[in-house]
């Protein structure tokens, strides 16, 4: 039986997973993913259980590189709709087998709930089902929003040309770095790195708003720009 309720829930979302941009729709208990690409859309749905609702792919995930994509990136954008657009529902199981390899199991935001794979399965050493998946971890997961994720960078010390010795620091991320849809508002929320060349005639015009200029701990940047010897910036007492 699928969950239709409260009064016929829809709306849509608009998600960015691992950078790719998805467009959930969700109607009643039906959700579509459409990928914004082109490619295929997968279609799912949400059924009464207990003690979970369960959401699952109308054809189930299959096997092999097509069960990778909606795993890893269509079941993301699905939940994401699901937890934005219902938030009286705080935890989903996953009515689907996971591979031990997905990413919502790698990463611990699906949670095994010891039960063993069901029998006839190739591979069920490496399957996990049931998962349960819930909205405090969910939305702890920065896959969904970061535009560029890096993994930390290994600790390498080098010399500053004044002989300090420090972390060598990971090279500066450029263009969007973060991007979030606020489906109340049907607006992206998104910010970039700075670009110098770009952004600073606009960050000069803000910090010469008197309103951040007088502000305590606003640094002391008030005053022109000069692009050939940008000016120090020194904390005020």
């Amino acid at each position: 039986m699928s969950i239709a309720s409260p009064a016929q829930a829809a709306g849509r979302l608009l998600s960015h997973i691992a950078g790719q941009p998805f467009e959930t729709v969700l109607e009643g208990a039906h959700l579509t993913v459409k990928p914004l690409d082109g490619s295929s859309p997968s279609t799912w749905m949400l059924e009464d259980g207990a003690p979970l609702p369960s959401l699952q792919a109308r054809h189930g995930l299959g096997v092999g590189q097509g069960a990778a994509v909606l795993a890893d990136l269509h079941l993301p954008a699905a939940l994401e709709a699901l937890f934005a657009l219902r938030p009286e529902l705080p935890t989903f199981a996953l009515g689907d087998a996971l591979p031990a390899s997905a990413a919502l199991v790698r990463t611990g935001i699906a949670l095994p709930t010891g039960a063993t794979a069901p029998a006839g399965l190739a591979h069920p050493a490496t399957t996990i089902m049931p998962t349960t998946v819930s909205r405090e971890l969910f939305w702890q997961w920065d896959r969904l929003w970061l535009a560029d994720r890096r993994d930390p960078a290994p600790v390498q010390y080098v010399f500053s040309k004044d002989g300090r010795r420090h972390p060598r620091r990971p090279a500066k991320p450029t263009g969007t770095v973060y991007r979030r849809h606020i489906p109340w508002l049907d607006k992206t929320f998104s910010l970039r790195a700075l670009d110098v060349d770009r952004d600073l005639a606009t960050v000069n015009r803000w910090m010469n708003e008197p309103a951040v200029a007088r502000r305590p701990a606003t640094w002391s940047t008030t005053g022109a720009t000069c692009p050939a010897s940008p000016p120090t910036r020194t904390p005020s007492a």
